[in-house]
């Protein structure tokens, strides 16, 4: 009985270990790329040549991988044509959380990868803040508001006809998905201009919303149900 609890002491220990390290890894990695883009800002959209340029103006240090304890990014930088930028977590730091060598990734193109990380990845993040899947799900809705506001800003008024515009026009970075893999419907009338996105499906009923829901109207914001 005692060898069997101090095994499932040891491997919850360990699960948890390796939880921490894949969050404090990408969350190093997003605040980089913060970094980046703050200097990129300021230096009319060019990356610099290499992550110690940031410090100490745009990052006090380059942080250190959990895993690896060291820093596992500035090896892998580079300034990559169409991509923007390229960096990753530089070895097999996290193999124990499925991931391959060179593995998380992130570029000014498509932000953290590889996307099969993504569904773990957040549902871990909502598990240690406490939040419901409904809680991303409305940020993506707000997320996909803003974008379709700034769209329409340029546009004379007009809102795209299909979210994917918003893509081919660099509004958004990555079409947000609710729970990594349903898309978001949305509905634009042109006379007058008004749109209506929602999370179809059922995927929210445990959290408390109808089947449809949330969604959020361009005239009467976000609603869970």
């Amino acid at each position: 009985m005692k060898r069997t609890l101090l095994f499932l002491l040891l491997t919850v220990s360990l699960a948890t270990a390796r939880d921490n390290s894949i969050l404090g890894c990408t969350q190093n990695l997003k605040g980089i790329a913060t970094g980046l883009e703050m200097y990129a800002s300021d230096h009319s959209g060019r990356y610099p040549a290499s992550l110690q340029e940031l410090v100490p103006k745009y990052l006090q240090s380059i942080p250190a991988c959990p895993a690896a304890r060291r820093d596992t990014y500035s090896a892998s930088w580079r300034v990559a044509g169409g991509e923007g930028f390229y960096m990753c977590c530089a070895g097999n730091n996290h193999a124990d959380f499925g991931l391959k060598a060179n593995e998380p990734t992130c570029s000014a193109r498509h932000y953290l990868g590889p996307a099969s990380m993504l569904p773990r990845l957040h549902h871990l993040e909502d598990e240690k803040q406490g939040s419901k899947p409904v809680a991303r799900c409305l940020q993506n809705l707000k997320n996909l508001a803003t974008a379709l506001e700034m769209y329409a800003a340029d546009h004379g008024g007009r809102y795209p006809e299909t979210l994917k515009q918003l893509q081919q026009a660099q509004y958004l970075r990555d079409m947000p998905l609710c729970l990594d893999k349903d898309a978001y419907s949305y509905q634009v009338k042109t006379r007058p201009d008004w749109y209506l996105l929602h999370c179809h499906g059922r995927n929210h009923v445990k959290d408390g919303s109808p089947a449809n829901f949330p969604s959020y109207d361009s005239e009467k914001g976000l609603h869970r149900e």
